[in-house]
């Protein structure tokens, strides 16, 4: 019986030079878990405050929890209007895909590093 000689050493090559190579196609991060994180969590109702309050000095988190806070006094706008009679279900609806929709807009860009405006309520904060 003849064993065959395995050569992992051009394995492993291959491998490293994958990941190398992998590694050098991602790009850098340009903010801080920590500026990931506050920012993203403006986005979920009075929560703005916080990276309102707390990173007053990176322009990333300040324009994430103006934005935050925008979506949640539009929440607030809508949720006042749930009370009337006749339309009192369509606000409640509304409020739910403006929270949902508006949250998770938001949060895909601070995931993508982008400060790009909420649609149709955010440009006034920009």
């Amino acid at each position: 019986m003849q064993l065959k000689k395995i050569d992992n050493a051009s394995d492993d090559a291959e491998k490293i030079e994958k990941l190398k190579a992998k590694k050098a196609a991602t790009k850098p991060s340009l903010y801080s878990p920590d500026e990931k994180i506050f920012a993203g969590i403006a986005y979920i109702g009075p929560l703005f405050a916080f990276p309102l309050l707390l990173r007053q000095t990176s322009n990333f988190c300040q324009f994430h929890a103006r934005q935050g806070m925008i979506l949640f006094g539009a929440e607030i706008v809508f949720w006042v209007g749930s009370f009337l009679p006749v339309f009192g279900g369509i606000f409640q609806l509304a409020i739910l895909l403006l929270f949902l929709g508006g949250a998770a807009f938001g949060i895909f860009n601070v995931v993508n590093e982008k400060e790009e405006s909420l649609p149709l309520i955010g440009a006034s904060a920009s």
